[in-house]
């Protein structure tokens, strides 16, 4: 800070003063005579010499006493802090997460709470803590911005680092692959990843829902003891994960910050300089809910409204309960300008962009440098975010509320906002994230009413999304259409694409009712090309639903119509779902024309060639017919390259081929790359089906310890009555270690594989696992194997023994549960029954 100018004028003027003064005397009383006198020797120019240091010095001591120098130059009174360096009241919760960060387990900490309620500020003062004592951690920090994927290898280059290894890795090696490396080579040095905003992990449509691959790294942070990585999120909610209840997720390893007791929240008050607020700080308490962030923002009002306002005019437009985006709404309303228009401007764009974008928005309405004046202010007083790419952003979870109420300029606003991103798009995007702008002008359409323009922009982005499965993230801009779009036809499209959307998110009801409106649509137009393709798209949903008989009925409906319509793309699709029902019920002959029909469309897709390709390598490998198997899955390689997507079913298919050959190592190897393929390209059911593989291949090992690993990983991707044999795996897996809990999971598995029989009795998979449930459940018992062996032979006697390799396994399964029997030879009867089906001509 500057000295005042007396000050500045008297640190020049007394040295002068002084000289003047000395030179003066020495002229009085002759001092300087004494240097031109040599016959009086030196000793009395010495002693008038001497008179002068000694007036001078005594002069300047006095003067450097009583001025400060300019580094102790009183400082005026600082500004009022803005953000508070103490942690109030966070005691409890100071505690549990520093205990946790200096001497708790490694893993993962998240730390919820409202938007400003002090979560930043708690974790600040820790770290702060913990850097001033002797543990002294590595912090690393990161920022999670709307609508941008938070990458896995931030991470990962964190603890490269940590370990000492180079931040990047050698290519080739898969991003969980060099996780789990640089987890094993970090050590037990404490090293504390904070990522703030974690609430913006989870995509578009997806709800709370994690990226697949962020939740396996943090699975396996958490499950991992070998290193001293704390990862500390920082949410205003609980996150989810699709996998099901995670180790990192469970509720004791989570910190809750709630509101502030009165003393505290006087304080901040005072602090905030908002003291005459204090009158009536009970009622002003349970009014902001103990929330430190409304203080702040009450605050900001003060310095950053047009005009400055009294107590009363204060509290006027606060309702009884005030949260912090209610009080967002109301200081930018009373903005001065230009931070208002700049603030709409951004409101308007819904995602981080430039200063730039901002300036072009507003250009004719304010000038270019009082923009950039407007952004630091607003950043500084945290009503605007700034990342470290230099892009800004409103941090709130509904920008759109805060733009100007409806009429011209808010439509104004829009129409710009969405020119100016439509110059940002990315015209061939390579992945998800790279339509993070056509999304936000996406929504900026919807706001502005321009309802067809959006549903262009829809199409635009459903090729891109649906090769990278994200279609979800557009569900809920479909539905702000439906009704709105002013033509039947589109609402048709739009409701046909709902009911996929639902039905791939398992919201059935959802799917049924959206697929109506579409028939109920096509049926008026008189459309029946479309009418077809709505058919075939009830039949998948019945499929996935488990009504296996609904979707064969629709299935063959569709695939009538569409082979009398000339319609390829409707045909090949009840094909293979006709080929697939088949299959279900054992009838392998059947599933195996169907799919073959399929190749024998004329112009059908390269990716329709793999699937079916893909089918066919399965079943001719789940029939013995391993050459014809090879070349299937030659075929569907030779198709699916350069399509990642289909790579990765090529991928998973080889695996299972691998395993059925007993080639183990490749097996393993293989299915490994197609869990990794998988969570890049967010494939839940890839990844529930490579682990499977991967476990089947460890128990032929005997790794029985790897095998439970990788069936508790397929386990959390698993559907309740789909995927039965991951439920069987984890019962046989159990019973080494966990002889009761392996009876209740073979329990669950009877019960499941009986309710899918009720549903549909030439379900000869669900045959085949309730004859293992009964093992599983009476193998300490002394009571008779009937059931068992009667499940057995219903399911052969559906398949006419067709199955020959998954019969195999599971004769391999019951072997596995004879071994840990306590009565020798108990499971023979059952194990001479299967071997009896195996050799029995078919009926």
């Amino acid at each position: 800070m500057a000295a005042p100018r007396w000050k500045r004028a008297a640190y020049v003027g007394l040295p002068l003063a002084i000289l003047v003064v000395l030179v003066a005397a020495g002229i009085r009383f002759s001092w300087f005579a004494s240097f031109a006198d040599p016959a009086n020797g030196g000793w009395p120019w010495v002693e008038a010499l001497s008179w002068i240091v000694g007036i001078g010095a005594g002069i300047t001591s006095v003067v450097v006493l009583l001025v400060p120098r300019r580094g102790e130059i009183p400082q005026a009174p600082p500004p009022k802090p803005r953000h508070y360096s103490e942690l109030l009241n966070r005691k409890h919760q100071f505690d549990a997460l520093r205990k946790r960060l200096s001497t708790g387990p490694p893993g993962v900490v998240t730390v919820t709470g409202e938007a400003g309620i002090g979560k930043s500020m708690l974790v600040k003062t820790v770290l702060k803590t913990l850097r001033e004592e002797t543990s002294r951690p590595r912090v690393c920090c990161h920022t999670v911005v709307p609508h941008v994927r938070f990458d896995i290898q931030l991470l990962i280059e964190d603890i490269r680092r940590h370990a000492g290894l180079p931040a990047v890795a050698e290519d080739g090696e898969s991003s969980l692959e060099v996780l789990t490396a640089a987890l094993a080579s970090a050590g037990q040095e404490r090293l504390i990843i904070v990522i703030d905003a974690a609430q913006h992990l989870p995509r578009s449509g997806e709800d709370r829902y994690l990226d697949l691959q962020i939740d396996e790294a943090f699975d396996r942070i958490d499950t991992d003891r070998r290193h001293g990585v704390t990862v500390v999120l920082l949410s205003t909610e609980l996150l989810q994960s699709k996998a099901g209840p995670r180790s990192w997720l469970k509720e004791s390893a989570s910190i809750r910050l709630s509101w502030l007791p009165h003393t505290e929240f006087d304080i901040l008050l005072d602090r905030a300089g908002l003291t005459e607020l204090r009158k009536n700080r009970t009622e002003l308490r349970r009014q902001f809910q103990g929330n430190p962030g409304c203080i702040a923002l009450m605050q900001a009002r003060n310095e950053l409204s047009d005009r400055k306002r009294g107590h009363e005019e204060l509290m006027a437009p606060l309702g009884p309960t005030v949260t912090v985006p209610d009080l967002l709404r109301v200081t930018i309303e009373e903005l001065r300008e230009p931070h208002r228009k700049v603030v709409h401007a951004l409101a308007a764009c819904g995602t981080p962009v430039e200063d730039k974008t901002v300036v072009a928005l507003l250009t004719g309405e304010v000038a270019d440098v009082n923009v950039a004046a407007a952004l630091t202010e607003l950043t500084e007083n945290r009503l605007v975010t700034r990342t470290s790419d230099d892009l800004y952003y409103l941090c709130v979870d509904d920008p759109a509320a805060l733009l100007p109420p409806t009429g011209g300029d808010r439509k104004k606003l829009l129409k710009r906002a969405a020119d100016e991103l439509g110059k940002l798009l990315v015209a061939e995007p390579t992945g998800p994230d790279q339509l993070r702008l056509h999304l936000a002008q996406l929504q900026v359409l919807l706001a502005a009413e321009r309802y067809e323009v959006a549903y262009d922009a829809i199409e635009v982005m459903v090729g891109f999304l649906a090769k990278w499965n994200c279609r979800l993230m557009l569900l809920d801009q479909r539905e702000q259409l439906r009704g709105r779009l002013g033509d039947e036809i589109w609402e048709m499209l739009n409701d046909s694409e709902l009911g996929a959307l639902y039905s791939e998110k398992g919201c059935f009801p959802e799917a049924d009712k959206a697929y109506g409106r579409a028939l109920a649509y096509a049926n008026k137009l008189g459309q029946p090309e479309v009418r077809t393709q709505i058919r075939a798209n009830f039949a998948a949903m019945y499929w996935q639903e488990g009504k296996t008989d609904l979707a064969f009925s629709y299935y063959e409906l569709a695939r009538s119509d569409a082979r009398a319509q000339g319609e390829t793309e409707p045909l090949v699709q009840a094909l293979l779902g006709l080929a697939a029902c088949h299959r279900h019920w054992g009838q392998y002959d059947k599933a195996i024309a169907r799919a073959n029909e399929v190749l024998a469309v004329a112009g059908v897709e390269a990716a329709q060639v793999v699937k079916a390709s893909l089918l066919l390598t399965r079943w001719y490998t789940e029939t013995g017919d391993r050459p014809e198997a090879r070349a299937r899955l030659a075929a569907a390689q030779q198709a699916a390259a350069g399509n990642p997507r289909l790579e990765l079913l090529c991928s998973d298919a080889e695996a299972d081929v691998f395993l059925a050959l007993r080639q183990l190592g490749p097996a393993k190897a293989r299915a490994v790359e197609t869990v990794e393929q998988a969570l890049v390209l967010q494939d839940p059911v890839a990844v529930l089906q490579a682990r499977t593989t991967l476990c089947m291949a460890c128990l032929r090992t005997g790794d029985l310890g790897e095998a439970a690993l990788h069936i508790e990983d397929a386990w959390r991707y698993r559907r309740l009555d789909r995927a039965l044999i991951v439920l069987a795996l984890r019962a046989v897996v159990t019973l080494g270690t966990d002889r009761d809990g392996a009876r209740r999971l073979f329990g669950e598995l009877a019960e499941q594989a009986e309710s899918r029989i009720k549903s549909d009795l030439r379900d000869f998979g669900a045959h085949d696992m309730l004859g293992l449930a009964i093992c599983g459940v009476l193998l300490d018992t002394d009571r008779k194997l009937d059931g068992a062996i009667n499940a057995f032979d219903t399911s052969r006697t559906i398949t006419q023994g067709a199955d020959t390799v998954l019969l195999e396994r599971l004769e391999f399964l019951v072997n596995l549960l004879e071994g840990h029997t306590r009565t020798p030879h108990r499971l023979e009867p059952v194990l001479e029954a299967l071997s009896g089906t195996r050799t029995r001509p078919p009926e």
